[in-house]
C-alpha cells in the first residue's frame, strides 16, 4: 500500500535510481498496483462505462513491447485475505473515496469496477502467466521474484524496503516504448537495489 513520503524521497535523490535496459530477461509485475497506475496513464475515465477499449488497448501495448524485448512477464494479484493493520488502511482508503464521490457529482479519480477484469482479460488473451496470493501480495511478490531471478516492476513505495536480487522497478520509471540498440530492443527503465539505499 505504500510507505508515505518514501516515493517522494525516491524521486528527490534520483542518484538513488540506476539507468537500465530492460531486456532479455523476466520480470514480475504487482498486478493490482500496475493496472491501476496505467489507468491513471491512460488519462480515461470512468464516466464513460469506464473506457475498457482503449484502456484493454494501453495495456497490451505494455505486454507486447515486453515480448518485442524478449522479456518474460508474469503477474501476481492481492488476494482476498486482510490482516487487521491491512483492513484499517483498506477501510480508510475506502471511507476516502466514498467521502470524495459524494462531494463531487463528476468524479474522474475513481477506478471503474471491472478495471482488474479487463487487465486479467489481456493476460488471458496474450498468454500471459498470472497468481493471486491468499492475501496482501507483496510478500509473496518479493519470494517468488527472488525464487525466480527476476526483477519486480510495480507502483509502491513497500518494495523500496525489501532485499530484492535483482532489484525493483518503479512503474513510473518504465518507458514502455521499445528501443532498438544494435541487434536487439530494451525499454528504458530505472532501477532500483535496496544495497544503494544503504550505502
Amino acid at each position: 500500500m505504500g510507505i508515505r513520503g518514501l516515493q517522494t524521497f525516491i524521486e528527490e535523490k534520483l542518484s538513488l535510481l540506476n539507468q537500465f535496459e530492460l531486456h532479455n530477461c523476466n520480470v514480475l509485475l504487482d498486478g493490482n498496483s500496475i493496472y491501476h497506475q496505467m489507468y491513471k496513464q491512460c488519462h480515461l475515465t470512468c464516466l464513460f462505462g469506464g473506457e475498457y477499449d482503449k484502456f484493454y488497448r494501453y495495456c497490451k501495448q505494455l505486454f507486447e513491447s515486453f515480448r518485442i524485448c524478449d522479456v518474460n512477464a508474469m503477474v501476481v494479484f492481492d488476494g482476498a485475505r486482510l490482516d487487521n493493520r491491512k483492513l484499517s488502511t483498506v477501510l480508510e482508503r475506502s471511507q476516502r473515496r466514498v467521502d470524495y464521490s459524494t462531494r463531487t457529482s463528476v468524479n474522474t479519480d475513481l477506478s471503474p469496477l471491472l478495471l482488474r477484469q479487463a487487465f486479467i482479460n489481456v493476460l488471458d488473451d496474450m498468454n500471459i502467466p498470472y497468481v493471486s496470493a491468499l492475501g496482501e501480495g507483496d510478500d509473496e511478490s518479493v519470494s517468488l521474484a527472488n525464487h525466480l531471478d527476476c526483477y519486480l516492476i510495480a507502483r509502491d513505495s513497500d518494495y523500496y524496503c525489501y532485499n530484492l536480487f535483482k532489484g525493483y522497478i518503479p512503474f513510473d520509471y518504465l518507458d514502455i516504448n521499445p528501443i532498438e540498440k544494435d541487434s536487439y530492443h530494451y525499454l528504458s527503465a530505472q532501477l532500483f537495489t535496496i544495497d544503494v539505499l544503504l550505502k
